[in-house]
């Protein structure tokens, strides 16, 4: 005889799993979910777990309740004795965006990454003061991956890779959720204290600003005590909320 209740047992207990299946698939498209993310080459670049979708961060006038600034720098400078190439106020406001292409930085006198790396050169991308920052969401040649989750040993050029294993860097972005400070997503600081460099509030690089950099693959050196560039740089980016309290201490 047909036992019924086992029968019906089955059945919930098989719509279930379809259906945490689902919810699992949602979740990563919508950005709320956790997937590992493979790069152009197979590389892990880490784990997506931001809150907000990318690319469809754009189109809007800038962050939710404050605004975020940019520079752009070449250059290593020692604590409190820095400068940057070029920096523009409310980045986000005044191009009505929430994502920074890094490829065409729209005001004129920055540094694009493909101008400030000369083609063929071998580079690894670095992360500094992301747990400051948890909201930032990059793009690198179509892969996402959180700020926070993102693992450095990749190679790069700008151009065709000669390597074996290198990859080209075509596509490179950083963006944020309109609601990234109501999150607590994006680290509160000051212009002239980034720029300055004045250590942060536990002596953090660049005032504790979410900075993006690109190093010599085959000649280059991190601070322990803050995660940047010591030596081989080529290439570095700061963001912050630029908000009125000052510096981050």
């Amino acid at each position: 005889m047909l036992n019924v209740r086992a029968v019906a047992t089955a059945v919930i207990l098989f719509s279930l799993t379809i259906s945490f299946q689902n919810c699992s698939d949602v979740g990563f498209s919508t950005g709320k979910g956790n997937k590992d993310v493979k790069g152009a080459a197979g590389e892990s670049f880490g784990t997506i777990n931001q809150p907000g979708a990318f690319p469809g961060m754009n189109g809007v006038n800038g962050i939710s309740g404050g605004h975020f600034d940019l520079d752009t720098s070449t250059k290593i400078y020692a604590a409190s004795a820095g400068t940057t190439n070029h920096h523009e106020h409310e980045y986000d406001k005044k191009h009505k965006t929430t994502i920074i292409d890094f490829f065409n930085l729209i005001d004129p006198g920055y540094d694009n990454i493909q101008s400030a790396i000369p083609t063929g050169r071998r580079f690894v991308l670095n992360v500094v003061n992301a747990s400051l920052s948890p909201g930032g969401v990059l793009d690198i040649n179509g892969s996402l991956v959180g700020v926070t989750g993102f693992k450095r040993g990749q190679v790069f050029t700008i151009g065709p890779a000669s390597v074996a294993g290198d990859v080209s860097l075509n596509q490179f972005r950083l963006g944020f959720s309109p609601d990234v400070l109501a999150n607590n997503g994006l680290v509160p600081t000051a212009t002239s204290c980034v720029r300055a460099n004045d250590p942060g509030k536990l002596g953090e690089y660049r005032n504790g600003a979410l900075t993006i950099q690109a190093l010599d693959a085959d000649n280059f050196t991190l601070d322990p005590a803050t995660g940047a560039a010591s030596s081989g740089l080529l290439w570095e980016a700061n963001v912050f909320w630029h908000w009125n309290g000052g510096c981050y201490k």
